[in-house]
C-alpha cells in the first residue's frame, strides 16, 4: 500500500535529507531550453561525475541520472543534488576488483551534459579539479579508519576486512590515477 512497515526499522537505516523545490535532471528533456535556462555549477557536476567513476557507481547513468537540481538564491545557480549510491563498486562488494565505468555508463555521455559543458567551457578549471580530486582522496584515506570503525554494528561490517578491501581497491594508487585518466578522456569526448 505504499505505507512504511515497522520491519524496515528493526535496524539502523540510511536516510536522505528532504529538500524543497528540487527537480529531477530528467525533467530537462528539452535540451535547447535547458542549455539556455540552466545556470549550473559545472564544477560540482564534474566532481560528482568524477566521484561516481572513482567509486564505480553504476547507479547513476545517462538513463537514470539520479541527480536533482535545486535553485540556490545566494549563488544564483542551479545546484546538483546527488541521490542514490546503492550500486557503488560495480554493484557488488569490495571483495572483487572494481572495473572502471565506461563512457556510456558515465553522465558525461548524456547529450545535455555535453551541451552544458560546451556552452560553459570557459568556467571549467580542470587543473583545479584534479588537485581537489587528489586532495579529497587523500583526506578520505586519512579519515577511513574512523569511518569504518563508526559503522553501526547492525550492518555486520568486519572493520579490518572492510578497511583492507577499501585500501586495496578504492585507494590503490593505480586505481586513483586510472580514474582521473578515464575521467579526463570522457570529459574530452563530452566536449567534442
Amino acid at each position: 500500500e505504499g505505507r512504511l512497515q515497522p520491519i524496515f526499522f528493526k535496524t539502523i537505516c540510511f536516510g536522505s535529507r528532504f529538500i524543497k523545490n528540487v527537480q529531477p535532471l530528467t525533467l530537462f528533456a528539452d535540451e535547447d531550453y535547458a542549455v539556455q535556462h540552466l545556470a549550473p555549477d559545472l564544477s560540482a557536476l564534474l566532481r560528482l561525475i568524477l566521484f561516481d567513476i572513482w567509486t564505480a557507481n553504476e547507479d547513476r547513468a545517462p538513463g537514470n541520472p539520479n541527480v536533482l537540481l535545486e535553485w540556490d538564491e545566494i549563488s544564483r545557480r542551479h545546484r546538483f543534488v546527488a541521490i542514490d549510491h546503492s550500486a557503488m563498486f560495480n554493484s557488488n562488494s569490495l571483495m572483487f576488483e572494481p572495473a572502471q565505468l565506461t563512457w556510456e555508463d558515465s553522465l558525461l555521455s548524456m547529450p545535455l551534459v555535453g551541451r552544458l559543458l560546451r556552452r560553459h567551457k570557459k568556467q571549467l578549471e580542470i587543473a583545479e579539479l584534479k588537485n581537489r580530486y587528489y586532495f579529497c582522496v587523500h583526506q578520505s584515506r586519512t579519515l577511513l579508519p574512523d569511518v569504518v570503525s563508526g559503522a553501526p554494528t547492525d550492518w555486520n561490517i568486519e572493520p579490518k576486512l572492510m578497511l583492507g578491501a577499501l585500501e586495496a581497491r578504492l585507494f590503490a594508487d593505480d586505481w586513483v590515477d586510472e580514474t582521473f585518466q578515464y575521467f579526463s578522456e570522457y570529459l574530452q569526448q563530452a566536449m567534442d
